[in-house]
């Protein structure tokens, strides 16, 4: 859910490593060689964890407009309980979950001076870091196409607006289609505009029926609904191809691909790396170098200069988006994947009708609508298999799609539908995006977690979602079966039930551009858990409980529930 990154612009204890240690740049998937990358241009070396054994883990709920509370709860929890073994995500999720394995490969995390940094500071630190996305989509707040990328589409409403468009619209529907070809087709926006869009614009027969499609699609990007089929098959504006090169720009500066200096990350983290119980916009005024520079001027020109260094040599430098997902960590990405003739057959006939002007006329069998997951093979076949026995509706449709490049995962499970069409991604199947496991503790917990955390917001599931399942053909039943909260079977309710604790935002009160207000909520909320882990020991996070009684946060809470 892009709408998300565009609005980000405005503005100790460690559980143990098990022994072995991975070469950056080296496979977790080692069974045929599958997934295998070559290493890192910086060549360095990080500890990670071994397929295995994931201790810690998180399940991230999909947060639309919000992304940017992912980075701050996973902050404070780092800083309280260390690094993550795993986590697993959908939707807008997934770029939480990418640039999270990115950041713990960076070479210089687990590096304090000349020893290896203790359990504490290494949380912290892996806190530093996810506090700095905000900063980041700062330092890119100028117009280059990676900041385009990162706010979606609000500088293109704003382009299209000040050129007129709309009253171009009332008066001549052609004018206007070739108004808007020439602003999507600019230099700086070629990379990011879905060609399925530009295409329409300049076919005269059609242009004018397409140009009030486009301009509302622009103008209102990010305002979710799933009442018309229509967006299984409307093209959308942005291309998450181009979204993903982007993305995996920030991946590699944050993984140390390509002109990573290893030196400045070194003083960034020595300057700027003990900063626990600490907001970002509280980091950024530290000072951090003896000419009374700031950790935020210090973080601003890293990632500049490597921008700079990174786009002159991208074309033969190795992005992360190129890597298999769940290659370095046990990372684990929905999809909603349609297959066999219920599904990938109904879309592929609808999309002839509706590319031949008629009405799609698409009625999907539910069945044939599977919950896809992107990971290592061995973490996708024991997510299939179900060893724990939670045998729920959601866990019954989970479908293994391997260990794709990031690339398409980035492309596939953000691209919900209203922003884009359905995707065909193989010869026989295709994605309408990654609404489908907004509570993956199943997941999670089936490779073997120890722990599992779920990151949410209080609350149903979301409405958006039920909407685009029931678009899909979800009966009344399967409605039940997965979304229930007060059907402790549910597939919702089976995931709040495993988590070991549960991460309480209420980031659903905040307007759009409220970013500083909702991420320091998403800092300060409320864990829920009855799990010593999590409450014993001196750097046990303070603000717990072991019921919130918050809808969507507590097994069986009330709709009108809820004491912190």
């Amino acid at each position: 859910m892009l709408g998300s990154l565009r609005n980000a612009l405005i503005p100790a204890m460690l559980v143990p490593l098990v022994s072995g240690c991975w070469l950056v740049g080296e496979s977790r998937d080692k069974g045929d060689g599958e997934g295998k990358t070559k290493a890192r241009d910086a060549g360095a070396t990080v500890s990670l964890p071994a397929a295995e054994a994931p201790k810690l883990c998180a399940a991230i709920r999909g947060n639309g407009n919000y992304v940017i509370t992912h980075f701050t709860s996973l902050a404070r929890l780092s800083e309280h309980y260390g690094v993550f073994d795993a986590l697993a995500g959908g939707s807008s999720a997934t770029i939480s979950v990418f640039l999270y394995e990115s950041m713990r490969m960076n070479p210089e995390l687990a590096k304090c001076g000349d020893r290896a940094c203790s359990p504490a500071e290494f949380g912290e630190r892996m806190a530093l870091l996810l506090k700095s996305v905000k900063q980041y989509f700062t330092a890119l707040i100028t117009d280059t196409d990676e900041a385009l990328a990162i706010r979606g589409l609000a500088p293109i409403a704003e382009r299209v607006k000040a050129e007129g468009v709309k009253a171009l619209l009332d008066v001549s529907p052609l004018e206007a289609a070739s108004k808007l070809y020439t602003i999507l087709s600019s230099a700086d926006l070629k990379d990011l505009i879905n060609p399925e869009i530009l295409a329409q614009l300049v076919d005269v027969a059609n242009a004018g029926t397409a140009a009030p499609e486009v301009y509302e699609a622009i103008t209102s990007f990010g305002s979710f609904s799933a009442t018309d089929p229509k967006i299984f098959f409307r093209p959308g504006v942005l291309s998450f191809e181009g979204l993903a090169a982007k993305i995996g720009r920030m991946g590699s500066f944050y993984a140390g691909y390509g002109p990573f200096e290893a030196a400045r990350f070194a003083d960034f983290f020595a300057a700027c790396g003990q900063t626990r119980g600490k907001s970002w916009e509280e980091i950024a005024q530290l000072p951090a170098a003896a000419d009374g520079g700031t950790c935020a001027r210090m973080f601003d020109k890293m990632v500049l200069d490597y921008r700079r260094a990174f786009v002159l040599a991208e074309a033969t430098t190795r992005s992360r988006a190129d890597d298999p997902v769940g290659s370095y960590l046990h990372s684990i990405v929905a999809t909603s994947v349609l297959t066999g003739p219920g599904g990938f057959g109904a879309f592929s006939q609808a999309m002839q009708r509706y590319k031949g002007g008629e009405a799609p006329a698409f009625v999907p069998a539910f069945e044939d609508v599977r919950f896809g997951y992107f990971g290592a093979a061995d973490d996708l076949a024991k997510i299939t298999a179900d060893p724990l026995g939670f045998g729920d509706l959601k866990t019954k449709k989970a479908l293994a799609l391997g260990p794709l490049p990031w690339r398409v995962a980035l492309s596939l499970s953000p691209a919900e539908p209203g922003l884009a069409r359905i995707k065909e991604f193989s010869g026989d199947q295709a994605s309408a995006g990654g609404w489908p496991d907004l509570h993956p503790v199943q997941a999670l917990k089936n490779i073997g977690c120890a722990k599992v955390v779920y990151v949410t917001r209080r609350g149903e599931d979301s409405k958006f979602a039920r909407g685009v399942a029931k678009l899909l053909g979800m009966p009344d039943d399967a409605d039940k079966q997965l979304y229930d909260l007060d059907d402790p079977q549910s597939s919702f309710s089976r995931a709040l039930s495993a988590a070991d604790a549960v991460w309480c935002t209420d980031w659903d009160r905040f307007k759009d551009e409220e970013i500083t207000a909702m991420a320091d909520e998403s800092y300060a909320a409320v864990l829920e858990t009855k799990d010593a882990y999590f409450a014993q020991g001196a750097s046990a996070y303070a603000h717990r409980s072991e019921r919130t009684n918050f809808r969507g946060c507590s097994v069986g809470a009330p709709a009108a529930a809820g004491v912190p």
